[in-house]
């Protein structure tokens, strides 16, 4: 009997041991110490993947509340593409998420925060190229008070985003992107920040990451005066990509060139791109449109005192000085 009852311990201590652990659920952190900001965080907010078709991996993200009040919070997902519209960046895709958040809804209490796996799993047949994903975490409203029989004011709604970037490598993959417009919102500046427009378009089948930057040269003393660093700049394929950027030029004087510069990190290619602007503050344009009125104002003043009509002068010539 004593010989079975320690077997029987035995053999229940070594199934804990090599029995495979469970998938880990969500769980909570406490984060009490820390200040209120008034404010929602996701994170990581962006995550690139490479998967194969009929395959599933799991990302873990955390959702953190930040303000002094409990909130309830809801998950929801869609599929997205880019567009050629410069107004919308992108548009969703009418076909089921790849993603499977563990959760869909949930309460949190303040300066908390929650961690939940969420499973990517691919289709059967996917085309070859990039596939494109959004989870977003939005705050469910809650009637604050009454203002008429039937009805209620409702708190505004924030809602985070986390972008996921899939790659199916299973067939020929392009890239091809090209520099549509580099050019500034203005040709002349009385004073900075000089603001730069930039347009790409990507015609392959999967995105694209740029990195580089742009540099500004005056170009009366040929040295270079700022510089603007792009990181991360993705495009997605069969679509437009349109950012501005700010270089915090003070006084701006005289003529100034811009170059950009950007790599694609996926195929090496180099892309560049050339503008123009001028400093011309306006105190100085003041002064110049004076002294050039004045200028206009003696030269028909000496005009007038210098210059004698030909038809008043007498047929001897002898009004000539």
């Amino acid at each position: 009997m004593i010989w079975f009852k320690r077997s029987l311990m035995l053999f229940m201590l070594i199934s804990l041991l090599t029995a495979p652990s469970a998938s880990q659920a969500y769980y909570y952190e406490d984060y009490s110490d820390a200040p209120v900001l008034n404010v929602f965080e996701l994170s990581p907010n962006v995550t690139e993947l490479v998967m194969m078709p009929d395959q599933t991996r799991t990302v873990s993200l955390r959702f953190r509340n930040m303000t002094a009040k409990r909130y309830g919070f809801k998950i929801t997902t869609t599929s997205f593409e880019g567009t050629n519209d410069k107004q919308i960046a992108w548009r969703p895709r009418y076909e089921r998420s790849w993603l499977r958040p563990e959760i869909r809804r949930f309460k949190l209490k303040s300066n908390r925060a929650i961690r939940f796996a969420t499973r990517i799993v691919s289709p059967h047949n996917p085309p070859a190229g990039g596939h494109y994903e959004l989870l977003f975490v939005s705050n469910i409203p809650k009637p604050v008070r009454k203002m008429k029989r039937g009805s209620a004011a409702l708190k505004g709604i924030s809602r985070l985003g986390a972008i996921f970037y899939i790659t199916v490598p299973t067939g020929r993959m392009t890239s091809r992107v090209k520099l549509i417009t580099f050019k500034t919102d203005r040709r002349f500046y009385s004073r900075g920040p000089v603001r730069f427009n930039v347009a790409l378009r990507n015609k392959g089948n999967v995105h694209s990451r740029l990195d580089g930057n742009i540099t500004v040269v005056n170009s009366l003393t040929n040295s270079p005066v700022g510089q603007i660093k792009l990181n991360g700049i993705i495009v997605l394929p069969n679509s437009n990509k349109s950012a501005s950027f700010r270089l915090p030029l003070k006084r701006p004087i005289g003529p100034y060139r811009a170059t950009l510069w950007l790599r694609d990190a996926r195929t090496g290619r180099i892309i560049t791109g050339k503008t123009r602007f001028y400093g011309l503050p306006w105190q100085a344009a003041v002064w110049t449109i004076a002294v050039g009125l004045a200028l206009i104002g003696a030269w028909s003043k000496l005009k007038q005192y210098r210059l004698v009509k030909i038809s008043d002068l007498p047929p001897d010539g002898s009004g000539l000085p």
